[in-house]
């Protein structure tokens, strides 16, 4: 069994471009590895009860009306997947809220790999916009 410290563990590291603003980020550069003991003076939580939840990265492109979201399913399973999804939104009426399209996803991927996951979301972060501009948003993004 590895042991590794909860203090040791960084943010992913990204490369993303201009025009992406990142509004949620709890991704951490550790494996979904069963075979990690985590130290953590603070509880007696594992590595799946706080770095795999639902909640795990969101950012946004304003121009591109375009969110990508990083979620753990099922959350706290060591047996789940990261689940990458690309999701458009338009503005209501009145502008003053946004209507995302939770039920027709522009991309979707699920992959247990960080690695794999790191590479599709940076691949996304330079095609969307452009993809978006030219295509528009009735066509399904594929990588």
């Amino acid at each position: 069994m590895k042991k590794i410290n909860i203090n040791d563990i960084s943010l992913q590291k990204l490369r993303i471009p201009t025009g992406w603003k990142i509004t949620y980020n709890e991704f951490h550069e550790i494996d979904p590895d069963t075979e990690i003991e985590l130290i953590n003076p603070y509880n007696n939580l594992g590595i799946f009860e706080l770095f795999f939840m639902q909640d795990i990265f969101q950012a946004e492109h304003e121009s591109s009306k375009v969110i990508v979201d990083i979620g753990w399913y099922p959350e706290g399973d060591p047996s789940g997947k990261y689940n990458l999804e690309v999701i458009l939104w338009s503005n209501s009426e009145n502008n003053q809220e946004r209507k995302l399209n939770w039920e027709k996803p522009l991309f979707q991927k699920a992959t247990s790999s960080r690695a794999e996951l790191v590479n599709l979301l940076e691949e996304i972060f330079i095609k969307v916009p452009s993809f978006i501009r030219n295509k528009g948003s009735e066509v399904k993004f594929t990588l």
